[in-house]
């Protein structure tokens, strides 16, 4: 089943920006277009998204800019996946969020004639991946030897100097065999109850299960509430 792209041509894609963001876009480029209507305007920066004019637009860009044209081009979607962008090369600026604010984004940069609300015109993107190379496959780290310390920042407090933790490993193979045997003995005995509102079990039932833990739970417990912190890998 073909893909149902958001803008088949870079004329409709152009054709649902603001005025204001095509004359500015077309500032980028060198063009001066204060005296020209919206549609020419559109005409012009359209006619710039093609042969030698194109290739010269790519190499103006960034290095994280030209990875994400680079990616959606040879993407089956013509899409920007963010997260898995940035889990691949680092944080992208300059790309527009949700729709509402693409006025007051938009045509601020190079990389917004080749995305527009994050996806590429499906014509452009059939003419970059004629050409483009394709982007390295993704790779994911690996250690031979786990880390005494795994380094976090905290993204509940914001930017800040990442905060090492001391790694600890557990063996679980025997203690998942016993606990498993343990729990389902409880409930045959009736000491695990469900609370039919939240599907969550009750106090009562969390405390029998922690006395018969292989060795104890991980994390102390506490009746106090605590706070949530949200960390990042660093």
């Amino acid at each position: 089943m073909p893909y149902a792209y958001r803008y088949q041509t870079v004329i409709e894609a152009l054709s649902s920006r603001s005025a204001d963001g095509l004359r500015s876009a077309a500032r980028l480029i060198d063009e001066r277009p204060s005296s020209l209507k919206k549609d020419q305007v559109v005409r012009l920066i359209a006619s710039r998204m093609t042969g030698q004019s194109l290739a010269h637009l790519i190499g103006r860009l960034s290095s994280p800019e030209k990875a994400a044209v680079f990616e959606v081009a040879h993407s089956e979607s013509f899409r920007l996946d963010r997260r898995a962008f940035e889990a691949k090369w680092g944080t992208l600026s300059g790309v527009e969020g949700e729709r509402s604010n693409l006025n007051r984004y938009w045509g601020n940069n190079l990389l917004s004639l080749f995305l527009y609300d994050g996806s590429m015109p499906a014509d452009l993107g059939e003419k970059l991946s004629a050409f483009l190379p394709k982007p390295p496959e993704d790779e994911i780290a690996s250690c031979d030897e786990l880390p005494e310390l795994l380094l976090f920042k905290n993204v509940t407090e914001g930017e800040g100097n990442p905060e090492g933790r001391e790694l600890r490993s557990f063996v679980t193979i025997q203690a998942a065999l016993h606990e498993l045997v343990a729990v389902l003995r409880l409930i045959d005995a009736g000491k695990i109850l469900v609370s039919e509102k939240t599907k969550q079990p009750s106090k009562g039932s969390l405390n029998a299960i922690k006395e018969i833990l292989y060795s104890g739970d991980y994390h102390e417990w506490s009746d106090e509430p605590r706070r949530l912190t949200r960390y990042a890998a660093s």
